[in-house]
């Protein structure tokens, strides 16, 4: 247990100093200590840090972005939740894998969302997959 909580301090270190890493540096090593400490755990822990967060830096949010990519997650959620209900573990292997690989591939051609509403259900997609919301959201804020 002390372990783990050491694992999820390192990634909310890095989290409140860059904005994302405390799902990437967290749940792989979480699952390999105990698979019932991701998703439930890590989300209510990544939860109460994004709150601290948004507190912390209320003076800095583009509210006008922040309704659209509300508006995106919202129109995401349930394609997403259904995706996660209905394919196999095979499936889902794959399509995280094809997910990240695309994801990388925008980033080398320098992509931007034109919208904040258009990063939205990318990321429920990518968060239902790989527990993580960071990549389309930072991708639409630069």
């Amino acid at each position: 247990m002390l372990l783990a909580v050491c694992i999820v301090a390192a990634g909310t270190a890095v989290q409140a100093a860059l904005g994302f890493g405390l799902a990437m540096i967290a749940a792989p090593l979480l699952i390999l200590l105990n698979r019932s400490f991701v998703p439930g755990p890590l989300i209510a822990t990544a939860l109460v840090l994004v709150l601290w967060m948004s507190f912390r830096e209320r003076q800095a949010i583009d509210l006008r972005n922040f309704k659209l990519a509300l508006l995106g997650r919202s129109l995401g959620t349930p394609p997403a939740a259904w995706l996660m209900g209905s394919i196999s573990a095979a499936t889902f292997d794959f399509l995280f894998a094809f997910l990240v690989i695309l994801a990388v591939a925008i980033s080398l051609v320098s992509c931007h969302p034109p919208f904040a509403v258009s990063a939205g259900p990318q990321a429920v997609a990518c968060a239902a997959l790989a527990r993580r919301h960071s990549g389309p959201m930072s991708r639409a804020s630069n």
